[in-house]
This record gives C-alpha cells, sequence and structure tokens, in this order.
C-alpha cells in the first residue's frame, strides 16, 4: 500500500500563468503465485495566476492471472476525468480504457505464442490537448470496440514468423465541438519476420495494410528495425515506419511516417 501527495507552483518559463497543483494519490497491489493485481487512484486540484482552476481525477486497476502454465490472462483499465472552470471553450476531459487479453506461452515448446485480446476505448480530449505523434490539436471524440490477434512462430532458432489482424468498430466526430459520430470499421492486417543476426543484435520487418471500410480506402506500408540485446532481458531498437499508420487502432490518424525507438523488456 503507499501514499503520496505533491504541494507546488508550475511555470511554463516563458511569461505564461503560473500554476499551482495539490495533488494525493493512494495506491494498493496484491499478489500470491500465479496472480497479481493493482489499482491507484489520483486526486489533482490545480489553479492558475489568472483564477481558473482545473479538478482532475485518475484511476488505474491491473490484473494479471496465470490460469495455467500456458495460458495467462491479463486486463486493465485506465480513466482520467477532468473539469475546468473554463466554459467558454471546451475544457472538460473524460478518457477511459479497459483491455482484456489472453497470452498462450506454452512452456513445454515454445515455438507457437499467441495473443488475443479486446479493448474498449472512449477519448473526450480537452480543445488544448494535442496529438502526441503530430503536435497537432486532438479535435474530436472517439468511442471504439477494438478486436486483435497475434501469433508468432519459431521456424528455427535464427528466424520467426508473426501475422496479426485488428479490427476497430467504433464512432468518431468530426470536431470536437460537434456530436456527429459516425461509424468508423477499420481493418488492420499486419505480416512480420524476426531474425536473429548475430549474438546480441536483431532485426525485424513488418508488411502492413489498413482498410477503411466506410470509405472504402486502403493503405499499405513496411516497417523495418535493428536491435541490440542487454543481457537476456532488455533490449532497444532503432526503426523506420515507411507507413503512414501504426498498428494502433486506436489512433487511425496518417502521422506515423518516420523514425522510432523502441525498447522492449521481459519478466
Amino acid at each position: 500500500m503507499g501514499l503520496s501527495g505533491e504541494y507546488g507552483d508550475v511555470s511554463d518559463g516563458v511569461g505564461g500563468p503560473s500554476l499551482e497543483r495539490v495533488a494525493v494519490t493512494g495506491e494498493v497491489g496484491y499478489g500470491v503465485p500465479g496472480m497479481s493485481a493493482g489499482a491507484a487512484l489520483e486526486a489533482r486540484f490545480e489553479e492558475d495566476s489568472l483564477g481558473n482552476t482545473r479538478d482532475t481525477y485518475l484511476a488505474r486497476g491491473t490484473l494479471s492471472y496465470k490460469m495455467n502454465p500456458d495460458w495467462r490472462l491479463q486486463a486493465k483499465i485506465n480513466a482520467a476525468f477532468s473539469e475546468s472552470s473554463i466554459t467558454t471553450s471546451f475544457e472538460n476531459a473524460e478518457f477511459i480504457e479497459a483491455s482484456l487479453g489472453f497470452a498462450y506461452r506454452p512452456v513445454k515448446n515454445d515455438k507457437l505464442n499467441a495473443l488475443v485480446k479486446y479493448t474498449g476505448h472512449y477519448d473526450l480530449p480537452t480543445s488544448v490537448a494535442t496529438n502526441a505523434t503530430s503536435g497537432a490539436a486532438a479535435n474530436y471524440k472517439q468511442r471504439s470496440h477494438i478486436f486483435s490477434g497475434d501469433v508468432i512462430y519459431d521456424i528455427n532458432e535464427f528466424v520467426s514468423v508473426g501475422a496479426k489482424y485488428g479490427l476497430k468498430i467504433g464512432e468518431r466526430t468530426t470536431s470536437r465541438s460537434t456530436n456527429d459520430f459516425y461509424k468508423s470499421t477499420v481493418h488492420l492486417g499486419v505480416l512480420r519476420a524476426d531474425m536473429h543476426i548475430v549474438k546480441n543484435w536483431d532485426a525485424l520487418v513488418e508488411a502492413r495494410m489498413l482498410y477503411e471500410q466506410e470509405s472504402d480506402t486502403v493503405r499499405y506500408g513496411a516497417l523495418a528495425a535493428i536491435y541490440r540485446h542487454f543481457g537476456d532481458n532488455f533490449k532497444v531498437g532503432v526503426g523506420y515506419n515507411f507507413a503512414s499508420f501504426t498498428d494502433d487502432l486506436t489512433n487511425t490518424d496518417a502521422d506515423a511516417h518516420g523514425f522510432f525507438i523502441n525498447a522492449i523488456s521481459k519478466f
């Protein structure tokens, strides 16, 4: 169990309004052989030098359950609700994302591994929220159901091949200020190959396809990366996404082209 608090002043350093913040966080975790669970709650109260206030409440929950030596259940939920005293624009925000997944990782013969997952996603950003990739304003509302399945098979100790299929059934608005929800059905297909080059180096190549059903449009792309291992449980890679999209169906904006850095750990 844990409890923490924060009191402080925040300034942007370029003459903007300063911010006074008071926050308190409580968290609890529980674990027994084969199962672990955790939850956290945070309340944050802010007031800037202009007298504007914002109250934010955040919650997180996780669950991992080992059903048997080969199957594991993973579940999580993240939620955030924020309310501002500014009523002349769209400053309130709501975010809920919950997922449930089943991982197949056989102990006696791990040539084949698989993951199936469901994600429920609801996003109502503030008018000043920005897309993490492009930096553009997140001018939309979104509610979606996302289903995905991943499989990977080890051909030998040097080469593995895999595939992924994702389906997004959702709705989205044309702007933050409207409720003109329109249907958005998206299909994602990925084929990949992982290659163990030398002792501490791996390479990855992917071919990707994204089909947007309502507009009957198809986008194709590819991705390549090289990874360096550090010990048995951690690796870091750098790569290039030749496509305009990622395999994250919560964000299908065409702004993902370019270099990336990725870090992967396992336990």
